[in-house]
């Protein structure tokens, strides 16, 4: 069916409140262009509690949509415009050692390339994050970076076409902290019940 690549921290969980602020980071729009869906096929499990994967086969990006501009976004299909020749497959790996800690990493590798580029294209990504949430902290983490083989070849294509052109390896990461101002206070203040406020600082 048409799915969520399981790649990064917000690609799955991409809507309000589950990210601080109004717009996603530069990081989930990029270089994990949420929202990321193709059409595929899953498998997913818990062999071990605490311990959860996802392994997926999709189509590929098509290379044609990317730029120095905008990453890797410009290249989701979103399955209405995939080409069958590209596939891609990708794997997401969550561990909960601890109540409120969450470690993950991801996977990227596919296809990218269309019969009017000369060279094949196609790109792999690896991911990273970590998040924590209690005692009213919120703490979270993520890195990114991606290869592109037969840049060069893009680049011709992507400049004859007016659009600036992609580097052979994208990479970008970020760290947030905030606080929940509302969790001391509510314990002596019931009627706060479950509101929360969360100033947050992020750096990129």
């Amino acid at each position: 069916g048409l799915l969520l690549v399981p790649v990064g921290i917000l690609n799955v969980h991409h809507e309000p409140p589950t990210f601080h602020g109004v717009e996603r980071n530069s990081v989930d729009t990029v270089l994990v262009p949420t929202t990321w869906r193709e059409g595929g096929a899953a498998l997913f499990g818990e062999p071990i509690e605490g311990l959860r994967y996802q392994v997926a086969f999709f189509n590929g990006l098509n290379a044609g949509g990317f730029s120095g501009a905008s990453g890797i976004r410009g290249g989701r299909s979103e399955t209405s415009e995939s080409a069958s020749n590209d596939g891609a497959v990708a794997v997401r790996v969550d561990y909960s050692p601890l109540l409120g800690l969450d470690l993950g990493a991801s996977y990227f590798e596919g296809g990218a390339g269309r019969q009017e580029i000369e060279e094949s294209v196609s790109i792999r990504l690896v991911e990273a994050d970590v998040r924590f949430q209690g005692m009213g902290i919120g703490v979270r983490a993520q890195a990114v970076r991606a290869w592109i083989e037969g840049a060069q070849a893009l680049d011709d294509y992507l400049t004859s076409g007016a659009v600036a052109p992609i580097g052979s390896a994208l990479e970008g990461y970020y760290a947030e902290v905030a606080y929940d101002v509302f969790d001391i206070p509510r314990s002596m203040f019931p009627a706060l019940g479950s509101y929360e406020l969360f100033p947050f600082a992020r750096y990129e």
